[in-house]
């Protein structure tokens, strides 16, 4: 959006909220930093579970500026949920791809209030290359030790009934991913190369493998363009219905370090539930290639779909047991408003509260197939479970140390969770001579929960 405002004669800035590399989410340091840039328009991007703070911050600033200029948001959260606009502090919800709409907006052809609709990119070539300066990227590639996030694709062809894909695809109406042209990657990623420490290019899309085709031949290119030049690996995002051994070799060769798959559940019943269209037996078979090919694996967990059980979750455990990822991050499901798992949570009274603000250490639903407090004490002693299954006695007789007490409350006690992460460490130096799963944890210098708290990894 920067690069297509600044090819049209204007002028942007970019306040990134960050507390760890980017500027402190504070609200006098926000403050201070509008007033010094005194923009004509302000504009958030946002997520469901960014909302409310964006729009208490668009608040925030209305209160605090002198003639405050026009306030917008775009984003996954304006596009699925519209109707917010009516009782928030924006004058503006963007629905859609908002490159051309936020043009028309800032070159005054469209004036900035109400529901805006965009226009869908019918060729991601046709936009300018990123501006990558807009951002402190150093910064960013520093603190996430060399590895740079970007997309090269909009769109997934599945309808998992917790992601905004299937809400995404009938807004831009657009049944097939898009992807930019390889040769327009290829200048990207050089010039990426040419004028950052970039270590590993981590592409984000939702399916990098949605097409055997493409994959084989972004693999050939990746291979004479950047990996052979630069050695510079790659990590990507895909389903484990979507990967053959011809196309991960091709994606060994060319420099591909990691692949990230949606696993979600051990439980077919579950999987079938968000039809997820997969089986236990091509989860197996996609991780049993990759390790054949020497890719690094990354496996996503979703606890507390609806129906989860003791039963579910000790399927999950064997299946990471069987298959060990070298990570693993579960998370707890928070339904997206407007897909059919949300609907669905509706209809059955499942939702604490509205909204989406709990995201990885709060469980947002009320679960009716076992306690909470069970359900806490699976996922904070999770890389334990999976070790016991592992055949690792110690982190069996571990996870027995800790009664439901213990989880009831454990969200705010840091001191709990400090417990659990210093055993860790003991019970990963005795078992250092084993295969076994340990923590990843990162802690903020505020002593709070962090949310990667709950990624492990398997040594």
């Amino acid at each position: 959006m920067s690069s297509v405002l600044k090819n049209n004669g204007q002028q942007t800035e970019l306040l990134h909220l960050n507390n760890q590399h980017g500027i402190p989410d504070k609200d006098e340091v926000i403050v201070e930093q509008v007033r010094k840039i005194n923009p004509d328009l302000i504009a958030f991007t946002s997520t469901s579970f960014e909302y409310q703070r964006s729009n208490a911050i668009a608040g925030l600033l209305k209160r605090e500026l002198v003639n405050p200029p026009p306030i917008i948001i775009g984003g996954v959260h304006a596009s699925i949920r519209p109707s917010d606009y009516y009782q928030s502090n924006f004058d503006a919800f963007c629905i859609g791809e908002g490159e051309k709409l936020l043009l028309s907006i800032a070159s005054g052809e469209i004036k900035p209030q109400g529901l805006l609709y965009g226009e869908t990119i019918e060729s991601l070539d046709s936009l300018p290359q990123r501006d990558w300066r807009i951002v402190d990227t150093e910064k960013i590639l520093a603190f996430k030790k060399g590895w740079l996030n970007l997309g090269i694709s909009r769109g997934c062809p599945f309808s998992c009934t917790f992601c905004a894909a299937p809400l995404l695809r009938k807004i831009n109406k657009r049944r097939r991913p898009r992807r930019m042209s390889i040769s327009s990657i290829m200048t990207e990623l050089n010039y990426l190369a040419e004028n950052y420490p970039v270590k590993v290019f981590n592409f984000d899309d939702d399916l990098f493998t949605s097409s055997r085709s493409w994959g084989l031949e972004f693999s050939q290119a990746y291979k004479e363009k950047i990996w052979q030049k630069y050695r510079i690996p790659y990590a990507i995002e895909s389903r484990v219905d979507t990967v053959t051994g011809e196309l991960l070799l091709a994606l060994k060769e060319s420099g591909c370090q990691e692949i990230q798959f949606g696993v979600e559940t051990g439980s077919p019943e579950l999987l079938k539930f968000v039809k997820k269209h997969i089986t236990i037996e091509q989860i197996q078979q996609a991780f049993f290639l990759s390790d054949q090919f020497d890719i690094n694996t990354y496996a996503y967990i979703i606890l507390g779909i609806p129906g989860e059980s003791s039963q579910t979750i000790k399927q999950t455990f064997k299946l990471l047991a069987k298959t060990k990822p070298r990570l693993v991050r579960p998370t707890f499901l928070c339904p997206v408003y407007g897909t059919e798992l949300y609907e669905f949570c509706q209809q059955h009274n499942l939702l604490k509260e509205e909204g989406v603000a709990a995201w990885n250490f709060q469980y947002p639903l009320k679960i009716k197939t076992m306690t909470e407090e069970e359900l806490m004490k699976y996922w904070y002693l999770f890389p334990w479970y999976v070790n016991a299954e592992m055949g690792i006695d110690v982190y069996r007789k571990a996870v027995e140390k800790f009664d439901l007490d213990t989880f009831r409350n454990i969200n705010s006690n840091f001191s709990q969770v400090q417990d659990i992460l210093d055993l860790d460490k003991e019970l990963d130096s005795w078992c250092s001579s084993l295969k076994h799963y340990r923590y990843q944890p990162e802690v903020s210098d505020e002593k709070e929960l962090n949310l990667r708290f709950n990624r492990f990894e398997l040594v």
